[in-house]
């Protein structure tokens, strides 16, 4: 755990730079058990970016997270990134929802909010939404004022090409917009989740009920009953309070081994 924690200190033209690389607490996550990637917890980032604002002259912070192929961040996302940022951080730079996000420019620090595929081929015959294609990359000039450049791409099957930046740009100022007002970037999620209701509630069906019927039937919304009344206010506590939470993940981590 510790040595996925660690932060990396760069120098580069007589200034120190400082990466801290987390991730969303998936799978691959580090522990006291076992090795991994570096967990997103915000008391550690609290640490990490005070000891990394000591250590150097700025401070990046690269993120994997997100939710998969969805053009926005999450408020909680917008939130987060921005504390980072009141913390100490310079630069927050987000990536793995396999398609574009925009970015905004916060306390006069740049946060960008899901940079697109970077190397995903696409091979004949495997089909995959447009969006899949598409990314951009961050050039970042740290100086007492912290300016970027993007630099636009696409991929397909013959490879990877720059992009129209006319074009890119014009994409990138509509997933600004809702960055920008909460109550709108609020609403795309919501509509998000409700769009993806079947889906999100088949996660929850026991590992015993998984099979090729049952989520036939619940992605058409015939189990929605599961979801109705008591039993919808029972799966918010236990996700939602603290304490519940935390016996609940750590029954599953246990049940997992």
């Amino acid at each position: 755990m510790y040595q996925a924690r660690k932060v990396l200190l760069l120098e580069h033209c007589g200034q120190q730079i400082a990466l801290i690389n987390v991730c969303e607490q998936e799978y691959s996550i580090a522990n006291s058990e076992h090795g991994g990637s570096n967990p997103l917890d915000l008391i550690y980032m609290q640490e990490d970016i005070s000891y990394a604002r000591k250590k150097a002259d700025y401070v990046v912070v690269i993120v994997h997270g997100g939710v998969e192929h969805y053009p926005y961040p999450t408020p909680r996302m917008k939130r987060w990134y921005r504390h980072f940022v009141d913390l100490g951080a310079d630069v927050v730079v987000n990536h793995h929802q396999h398609c574009m996000n925009g970015y905004e420019i916060y306390e006069g620090k740049p946060i960008f909010y899901g940079l697109g595929n970077f190397y995903f081929p696409v091979r004949d015959g495997v089909s995959k939404p447009k969006s899949w294609g598409y990314g951009y990359a961050v050039l970042l000039t740290l100086d007492n004022a912290i300016t970027f450049e993007t630099i636009p791409y696409q991929q397909d099957v013959d490879g990877i090409k720059l992009r129209n930046k006319n074009e890119f740009e014009k994409e990138i100022e509509l997933l600004n917009l809702p960055i920008a007002d909460d109550y709108l970037l609020q609403q795309k999620f919501d509509e998000r989740i409700i769009d993806n209701e079947n889906q999100i509630k088949t996660h929850w069906l026991p590992s015993i009920l998984r099979n090729r019927v049952v989520l036939a039937l619940a992605n058409r919304g015939y189990l929605g009953r599961l979801y109705k009344g008591n039993q919808v206010i029972v799966l918010k506590n236990l996700l939602t309070c603290e304490s519940h939470f935390e016996s609940l993940q750590r029954l599953f981590t246990i049940l997992s081994k």
